[in-house]
């Protein structure tokens, strides 16, 4: 990652106009946010807010620490935080912190945590088998439910001409009916899949220079990757040696440039029929581009 971030221009994530948009919503009536946290993890998040502020003073000084870092964490992922006005201040923060809701991993766990700690204390309770009737309960309420919904949605999808539940920049390689693609998942090769699908994300790819969420925009890279990469990777040959080299190969009809959906960043050492490139021009998202013959290469 040092290597490859100093010594080249790298496309950022895509940008959001708004990062409130990517942040988590405490209500499910909210309909600025794409997600949200789940009633249960509120019910226990409000109970630890009481406990925490209540038994403060009482509590360790590594419990403070954890509980309140673990707020913190909960406040950024938000739209508490005012992501917009610090986004309008500096716009750059989209690009290095997409979604703002990711912070709030480190919240669930912290404050479970906390939490779990105080319960299982003689601060709040003193009997045992309460104490372990309680942790029990918040295991289930916590884990269960939101496991149980996420396999629900899992489930309908699967059944559904879906099949997968996230199509996010997945692209098929041609029309494939719902009980093909079910087939490739469940089969005994599961390399199946990688001939039926692609996923094309354009972000870290080397460009020629910093890019602007303006820019970002006018460029499409996630078109363009799909034209430049997903579009034409099947009419090359691509093998891996025993030295961790990529060979590419190709049939060409005709002399002329071609776009070879490899990507050349600034150290990428390139051989071309034997002969080693020192500079190969590349398109605007590092796809090399090279002076190709009428022959097998």
């Amino acid at each position: 990652m040092l290597e490859t971030f100093t010594s080249n221009h790298l496309l950022p994530v895509f940008p959001r106009e708004h990062m409130s948009v990517g942040t988590v919503g405490l209500s499910f009536l909210d309909n600025d946010v794409l997600q949200f946290i789940p009633l249960t993890y509120l019910i226990i998040i409000g109970c630890f807010i009481i406990v925490f502020v209540w038994k403060f003073r009482t509590i360790s000084l590594d419990l403070r620490i954890f509980g309140i870092v673990g707020l913190i964490f909960l406040l950024i992922s938000t739209k508490l935080f005012p992501w917009d006005a610090l986004q309008s201040l500096v716009p750059s923060i989209a690009f290095n912190i997409q979604s703002p809701k990711r912070f709030v991993t480190v919240a669930y766990v912290l404050i479970l945590l906390t939490f779990g700690k105080l319960m299982s204390s003689d601060l709040i309770l003193r009997n045992d088998l309460i104490k372990i009737a309680f942790m029990a309960l918040l295991l289930i309420v916590t884990n269960y439910t939101q496991i149980i919904n996420n396999q629900y949605k899992q489930i309908d999808a699967w059944h559904s001409d879906k099949v997968i539940s996230m199509h996010s920049n997945v692209y098929f390689k041609k029309h494939f009916s719902a009980h093909e693609v079910r087939d490739a998942f469940v089969g005994s090769n599961l390399s199946t899949v990688f001939s039926l699908m692609d996923k094309g994300t354009p972000d870290y790819l080397p460009v020629d220079h910093k890019y602007d969420a303006q820019q970002y925009y006018n460029l499409h890279p996630y078109r363009l990757y799909n034209l430049e990469f997903i579009n034409h990777h099947h009419k090359f040959n691509y093998l891996v040696d025993y030295n961790g080299r990529l060979n590419v190969t190709w049939n060409s009809k005709h002399n002329r440039v071609i776009r070879v959906p490899v990507v050349k960043y600034k150290n990428t050492e390139v051989v071309f029929n034997g002969k080693k490139l020192d500079n190969v021009k590349t398109s605007s998202i590092g796809a090399m581009l090279l002076q190709s013959k009428k022959r097998k290469k």
